[in-house]
């Protein structure tokens, strides 16, 4: 733990005022960050580890696992291995997700995403959205990457993800997340 101390309050704290000052540096230079540091200040309410079972996609897996423990903001991370995974890298041009398949067996060597409530305009809770980043090395451990899509990997062998619910609830707009795929995360 920083400066020596093993309370988790005093950990957070010293987080956040290293944020703080780093944000005050750049806004100093012209660069306005304070928002991000409102999303480091929401409170871990518990920690839920999970394995996922051989066959299961992760997206739908976290979607199910967020519905029934009434998790409404999250952060999460994990490993695993996959027969193939389908991830996609945002075009700015085309206004959407690029889809680039990778088939065989692959080492998962880093899932991270967070789980969010997506609302409507007038912020009513509409549905669970969960957003994967995934990061996997093939047979000679050429590493590829990029955004999760549902329906496109599946666990082989072994997936386990540490589930991070937090306090606060996380929003995405859905109006957004219909339009172009994302929306971004608000508290």
């Amino acid at each position: 733990m920083l400066g020596g101390s093993s309370h988790p309050e005093s950990y957070n704290s010293k987080i956040l005022c290293l944020c703080v000052k780093k944000c005050k540096e750049k806004k100093n230079r012209g660069i306005e960050l304070a928002e991000i540091t409102k999303l480091l200040e929401a409170k871990i309410k518990r920690v839920i580890a999970v394995r996922l079972a051989e066959g299961e996609d992760i997206i739908k897996a976290l979607t199910k696992i967020a519905k029934k423990e009434g998790i409404k903001g999250a952060f999460f991370y994990g490993v695993g291995a996959t027969d193939g995974a389908t991830f996609s890298v945002y075009s700015m041009e085309k206004g959407a997700y690029q889809p680039i398949p990778k088939e065989g067996f692959l080492e998962i060597t880093s899932i991270l995403g967070n789980i969010a409530t997506a609302v409507d305009k007038e912020g009513n809770p509409v549905d669970v959205f969960v957003h994967v980043h995934i990061t996997v090395a093939d047979h000679e451990g050429h590493v590829h990457g990029g955004h999760l899509l549902e329906g496109g990997t599946s666990i082989a062998a072994l997936g386990e993800i540490v589930i991070f619910e937090l306090e606060e609830q996380l929003t995405r707009l859905k109006e957004e997340i219909d339009a172009r795929g994302y929306s971004e995360l608000r508290i």
